[in-house]
């Protein structure tokens, strides 16, 4: 029986190691929670400093013209996207090819980045829009036609499927990362009985993160208000920007993680494979030293060889005594 390497406390284990290991890049998250912060200072974005009445220093008032406002919101989720995914691939390189991050890594724009800021783009938007529809359709009163109802349901549940496909399948990202390639059959097939894992680590990750959050949601607004100025501004906005991208790394590794198991698993596969090839071409080979026929041919040639070299000596024997 194949041995699998997918299990709950498996997953868990390499995530808890990879975070080890993510924890000693910090010089990454300071330097891309400081752009962050930078970038949401210049687009009016520091949450907990402007939500007051009077700030205590600038702040971005956008004009009232809407599009104006749409079109400065579409730039700055756009660079922020671009920024989570810039970074998810230094964090990445760093962890897996043992390259060297510096500073000035943060404004290098490779294709690298630009992939994976697109995918990640897009998987979002679907996740989204499938919920988006989901609640929009549940939202809606009854039919009476039955056929209609049931048509409905098969669309919700079709829709509310997408998302939990994309948590099981999570470590085609990483896949991705790593060789360059939605490798979606193969994750299908060893996560396939195992979707529990996949979700249940999932929403343990979701509750654990929310209540971090809302905690420091409560303290950062706490902190701003009780002691406003530049300098707390700062160093909350900063913080905040570093929880985020402590946020992302989290499920980032998750995919990771399941990457990591299911190449193991696979590994495992392949070496009990090939031991089973070769003990039935072992078996398969014939024992010619233990057959009858074998046996008698080898005692004849044995006797043949003893008449030989008695008859070898015999003359020389013989000459001794004439003399």
């Amino acid at each position: 029986m194949h041995q699998n390497k997918y299990t709950f406390f498996g997953v868990l284990k390499t995530w808890s190691q990879l975070v080890i290991a993510a924890c000693r890049q910090w010089r990454i998250f300071g330097v891309y929670a400081a752009v962050i912060t930078v970038i949401d200072a210049v687009f009016g974005n520091w949450s907990y400093s402007c939500r007051g009445i009077e700030p205590d220093f600038w702040c971005v008032s956008l004009p009232n013209n809407k599009y104006v406002v749409i079109v400065a919101m579409c730039i700055f989720y756009l660079l922020f996207t671009y920024l989570l995914c810039a970074f998810v691939t230094d964090l990445h390189n760093a962890l897996f090819k043992n390259s060297v991050f510096k500073s000035r890594n943060v404004f290098v724009v490779s294709r690298q980045k630009l992939k994976t800021t697109a995918i990640s783009a897009g998987l979002f938007l679907i996740a989204t829009i499938s919920l988006v529809v989901a609640y929009y359709i549940i939202q809606q009163p009854a039919n009476p036609n039955f056929e209609t109802e049931f048509g409905y349901f098969l669309i919700v549940f079709v829709l509310l499927m997408i998302p939990l496909m994309m948590i099981r399948c999570a470590a085609c990202f990483a896949y991705y990362m790593n060789t360059g390639a939605f490798v979606f059959g193969k994750v299908y097939n060893n996560t396939s009985g195992r979707s529990y894992i996949s979700v249940m680590m999932f929403l343990l990750f979701t509750i654990m993160l929310l209540v971090l959050n809302m905690n420091a949601y409560g303290f950062f607004s706490r902190i701003s208000l009780e002691y406003s100025g530049f300098t707390t501004a700062l160093a909350t906005e900063f913080t905040d920007n570093l929880l985020k991208l402590v946020i992302v790394t989290v499920f980032f590794l998750f995919a990771c993680a399941q990457y990591i198991r299911i190449e193991e698993t696979e590994e495992l596969r392949r070496a009990a494979v090939a031991a089973e090839n070769k003990a039935k071409s072992v078996d398969e080979i014939p024992a010619e030293t233990e057959t009858p026929a074998n046996l008698t041919a080898k005692a004849a040639k044995k006797k043949k060889n003893q008449r030989k070299s008695t008859t070898a000596s015999a003359p020389k024997t013989k000459r001794k005594q004439s003399k």
